[in-house]
């Protein structure tokens, strides 16, 4: 009778160890309430940071995000600011758009993007903008680091 009950208790739990994953990775719910719960977020070194404005023109948005200095505790002096360009159709060959980050109306620098050679420029005054750091091509359009020094 012990044997049973040890062969039964061995099988109760190794459904119940194949079950819950399983219903765990089914329930979408589930799954974002526990993210939810748990406060983390996605670094902003991957994502880019926080949407500071997005800008409608006629063949693409241009979406301009807050400048990122993160690191693992407090904020580095070297940091980098996100521009992406989301096509709604064909992008043109070229596109420069100004960008003012810091709120004082004034443009802090200009990006200049060659969609066919995927190069960009940069066209600063000698403020925080230093350089390009990356292009990347995206399946809706573009996005290019700059990098940035407080």
């Amino acid at each position: 009778m012990n044997t049973i009950k040890t062969f039964m208790g061995f099988i109760w739990a190794v459904i119940i160890v194949i079950a819950i994953p399983a219903v765990f990775m089914n329930s979408e719910s589930l799954t974002q309430k526990l993210v939810h719960a748990s406060a983390m977020k996605i670094s902003p070194v991957y994502t880019g940071g926080e949407v500071l404005k997005a800008i409608e023109n006629k063949d693409y948005t241009t979406i301009i995000h807050k400048p990122v200095f993160a690191c693992l505790i407090g904020e580095t002096k070297k940091g980098f600011i996100q521009v992406v360009w989301r096509a709604k159709g064909p992008l043109p060959p070229v596109i420069e758009e100004p960008v003012d980050f810091d709120g004082d109306a004034k443009n802090d620098f200009t990006v200049k993007l060659d969609t066919a050679s995927k190069q960009a420029a940069l066209i600063s005054d000698g403020g925080a903008a230093k350089k390009i750091l990356k292009v990347y091509k995206l399946k809706t359009g573009f996005a290019v680091r700059v990098f940035l020094k407080k």
